[in-house]
């Protein structure tokens, strides 16, 4: 998380000098490959886990369909609501409102009018991760 954060700081410094000191096109062209660096990172899940491992991971698993997708300007990251047709481990409402990080969180990215069969972590508000197994369902 850190090497993120650092990387960010690095990337805005670096467009603060080209700003100041660089001709247009040599800006755009260093501009052009900070912002294509950024995504380059992979999320640090565990490797080689299973169906039966997202399954222990999550006390609330279901199948849903995503009828809102919103900023959640509290604890950042992204919001979604779905409509619940199925669940497993722990029942839910008729609606669920999943929270996720920000992609360079590793944050899980759902799109509007797709199911997905969803692994969830609740404490306080149901959260889940690129990490945890959460997959589109095609039908």
């Amino acid at each position: 998380m850190w090497e993120i954060i650092i990387r960010m700081e690095m990337q805005a410094v670096l467009i603060y000098i080209c700003d100041r000191m660089m001709s247009r096109k040599t800006y755009l062209a260093v501009l052009a490959f900070l912002l294509l660096s950024l995504p380059a990172f992979a999320c640090p899940c565990e490797e080689g886990k299973g169906p039966e491992d997202f399954v222990e991971g999550a006390n609330q698993i279901f199948v849903g369909t995503v009828i809102g997708v919103n900023t959640n300007w509290i604890s950042g990251g992204m919001k979604y609501t779905f409509v619940v047709e199925k669940t497993w481990k722990r029942g839910a409402d008729s609606l669920l409102v999943v929270n996720t990080g920000w992609d360079y969180e590793c944050g899980s990215q759902f799109e509007d009018g797709k199911k997905y069969l969803v692994y969830g972590l609740k404490k306080f508000s149901l959260k889940t991760s690129e990490c945890m197994g959460s997959k589109a369902i095609e039908e």
